[in-house]
């Protein structure tokens, strides 16, 4: 899938959206997790790197007809894919489709927009979320909080100290340029 804000109405290969992948695993009493990443594009290559992290080969993978989907996952012996039917989308991978969905929500609702440079973070926090959403754990969701807890480098207060200057007779590999 894609998301971002569309460039002039611009789909497919021209577009400035972001590609993303997805997968959810459909584990019985609703306890299933999910994986979200950004990806350089849709191709097999970014499918096959997504499969190696989030997959197993010997899961059951559904999946709808994108070309790069099936050459980038051709190696899990359970690859289905079927053809997205416009008409009935409820049909066509429904909890694929409800966690792209739920995402996008999230992002626009938590974040209020986005950042390229952190669209990994919120699709991180997204999944761990969802992943863990049955659980009462405090201890992870303390975890959690934490793992959040941004602080950008301008926020990070640093006290200016003269550094001694290195001898000159240091080994090669350690030398300071310019000195």
């Amino acid at each position: 899938f894609y998301i971002g804000a569309r460039a002039g109405g611009t789909r497919g290969r021209g577009t400035e959206q972001q590609p993303m992948l997805a997968a959810v695993d459909r584990a019985p009493a609703g306890r299933g997790s999910c994986a979200i990443r950004c990806a350089q594009d849709c191709s097999g290559d970014s499918w096959r790197q997504f499969g190696h992290d989030h997959l197993c080969h010997a899961s059951r993978i559904r999946a709808d007809a994108w070309s790069g989907i099936a050459a980038g996952l051709s190696s899990f012996r359970g690859l289905e894919q079927k053809e997205y039917d416009s008409s009935d989308g409820d049909a066509s991978l429904p909890m694929v489709h409800r966690v792209i969905s739920n995402f996008k929500a999230y992002v626009e609702g938590a974040f209020h927009g986005l950042s390229k440079k952190h669209l990994q973070s919120y699709a991180d926090s997204y999944s761990w979320r969802y992943s863990h959403r049955s659980s009462s754990d405090a201890c992870m969701e303390l975890l959690h909080e934490m793992c959040l807890m941004h602080v950008p480098l301008s926020g990070i207060a640093a006290t200016a100290t003269v550094q001694p200057k290195l001898p000159a007779s240091l080994p090669k590999p350690f030398a300071v340029q310019g000195a």
